[in-house]
């Protein structure tokens, strides 16, 4: 028994192959486009958590200072409290 083997002009081969390759191409650009719209969500999400981390850094940074300088304004009207005024000063030297 001989098996009949037929032979494919070359032409279909190539458009077979070009059909193949045309396929390939068109699901590498669909891939592609998906891609950069994940990148694209995944940029304005971090943007936006950006954004937000440094609102909140500049809150606490502000929130840091106020402390400090309503101390140091308490430790200098006690200075200014604590100082002696010029009737006492007075009334020390006579």
């Amino acid at each position: 028994m001989e098996v009949a083997i037929t032979r494919l002009p070359p032409e279909t081969l190539l458009a077979e192959e070009l059909s193949a390759v045309k396929k390939k191409l068109e699901r590498i650009r669909a891939d592609d486009e998906r891609t950069k719209k994940i990148l694209n969500e995944k940029h304005a999400l971090l943007d936006a958590w950006m954004k937000e981390l440094k609102y909140h850094c500049m809150v606490r940074t502000c929130s840091r200072v106020s402390p400090m300088r309503t101390l140091r304004e308490k430790e200098q009207g006690k200075i200014v409290n604590e100082a002696p005024s010029q009737s006492e000063v007075l009334d020390f030297l006579i």
